[in-house]
């Protein structure tokens, strides 16, 4: 079975921490946390605590844009979007051992990441100026 990966937003009730773990709750196997509108600081103690969560699931966690986060609270991978940091830097800042993944329009000019987009697929669209939702699936090396 190919993971479908879960892409927090605010959904109704819901915050991006508190639809993370609904989405675990439910099975899922793989999150990602996009906190666009976010610096660090706000981020950082959310993506430490679903890290957790996602361990405790046994499921892959990921990081919208930020490398240096990623790299310093050792989760699973990031994704880069078509305007985010190339392919072949976040490897040299991150190494071997993260998964990298990038929005598939970008993925021409950029060296081949571990996972890639197929999207879109969902709404509603988290900013004015943004496509839907990717869903991800997940690729060998």
């Amino acid at each position: 079975m190919i993971p479908v990966q879960f892409i927090t937003q605010s959904y109704g009730p819901w915050d991006h921490e508190q639809a993370a773990l609904q989405a675990l709750e439910g099975g899922c196997q793989w999150i990602q946390l996009r906190m666009k509108d976010c610096d660090d600081s706000e981020v950082e103690p959310i993506a430490r605590r679903l890290l957790k969560a996602c361990r405790d699931h046994n499921a892959t966690f990921i990081i919208d844009d930020r490398v240096e986060l990623c790299q310093r609270i050792e989760a699973d991978g990031v994704h880069l979007g078509r305007h985010d940091m190339p392919v072949n830097e976040a490897r040299a800042i991150l190494g071997q051992g993260f998964i990298i993944g990038a929005t598939t329009s970008a993925r021409s000019a950029r060296p081949t990441p571990t996972t890639s987009a197929s999207g879109p697929s969902a709404i509603p669209r988290p900013k004015p100026t943004s496509r839907p939702s990717s869903v991800w699936t997940a690729t060998a090396e």
